[in-house]
């Protein structure tokens, strides 16, 4: 598919920045999620992704009565454990990823809201693992608890301006590898997995290819689909890359690329994952997980190692 060699091609990738770096979009939110419910039922009900296997706690402000609780499909919960003031739920392998759930309930008491309402939707990776619904005045410490994720978010933020900047101010090509340290005298090292790796079966599209990079504080993965013509176009939208047997245990991922969906029926139609790699994260092996936009299409490659 490529004229150039695959050095020259991360090099670029590596450098460029903006102009090819993509940012990993959230579609879901992975911390404390705040839903105000307003006094006045509004039709634009809110919504709160779930996942196969992930526990996700909706914590409301006021009890509820449990008879009024009403979850659809909840036959394929494996858990839905229901509290004087929470639901804890646990989805099973049997929801499928796009599928929306409605799960309404009523208030003890007479103050408005009478109830509250909101869509589950099944995220093939994702889940909020914690929601907060408010039906009156939020208390300090919830707000408290608020400003300190935001405060959070904002510092990565500042952190990734910076790393851009500090790599559009360079030079670019090998030069500005070296130059900003992402690359040591060793170069890149490159290795093929595809014969070593594994795909699960739920894939929405054949891996025909993989190859895996390393230089001195990144790592990257380029992975050739099989698009059948039948398929709509399909873009990776965000990426996990794990390792393997540890949970929790994550490389941040820095860029997707290329930013275009990948056409009906193109072969080895390819997508490169980066992540930073600081020495002592990288022994074992990586799962590898990249998903469209609605979360039902995603490719999921395991025992993937870097050389």
């Amino acid at each position: 598919m490529f004229a150039a060699p695959s050095f020259v091609l991360l090099a670029l990738m590596l450098l460029d920045g903006p102009a090819v770096a993509q940012p990993i979009a959230a579609p879901c939110q992975t911390g404390v999620q705040h839903i105000e419910l307003p006094a006045v039922p509004s039709d634009e009900l809110p919504t709160v992704c779930v996942s196969a296997g992930q526990a996700t706690t909706l914590s409301f402000d006021t009890d509820f009565l449990h008879e009024s609780l009403t979850l659809e499909g909840r036959e394929k919960f494996a858990k839905a454990h229901v509290s004087e003031s929470t639901v804890k739920l646990v989805p099973s392998e049997k929801l499928v990823p796009g599928e929306k759930l409605k799960l309404t309930l009523r208030f003890k008491g007479n103050d408005a809201p009478a109830g509250a309402a909101l869509v589950l939707v099944v995220h093939a990776v994702q889940a909020t693992p914690y929601v907060e619904l408010h039906r009156e005045k939020r208390t300090v410490e919830s707000c408290q608890r608020e400003l300190k994720e935001k405060e959070a978010a904002l510092q990565q933020c500042r952190a990734d301006n910076e790393r851009l900047r500090n790599e559009r101010t360079g030079p670019g090509g090998i030069i500005g590898l070296r130059a900003s340290g992402l690359m040591d005298r060793g170069g890149v090292a490159t290795r093929a997995s595809t014969k070593n790796v594994a795909q699960a079966a739920t894939n929405a599209f054949t891996v025909s290819r993989i190859t895996a990079y390393r230089s001195a504080l990144r790592v990257a993965v380029e992975v050739f689909l099989d698009v059948p013509e039948d398929a709509p176009p399909w873009r990776a939208e965000s990426a996990t890359l794990t390792l393997q047997g540890r949970k929790g245990a994550e490389l941040r991922v820095v860029a997707l690329w290329p930013a275009e969906p990948i056409a009906l029926g193109a072969l080895g139609g390819s997508v490169f994952v980066e992540a930073e790699a600081p020495a002592d994260a990288m022994a074992g092996t990586f799962v590898l997980r990249l998903w469209d936009a609605s979360g039902a299409r995603t490719v999921t490659i395991s025992d993937i190692t870097f050389p």
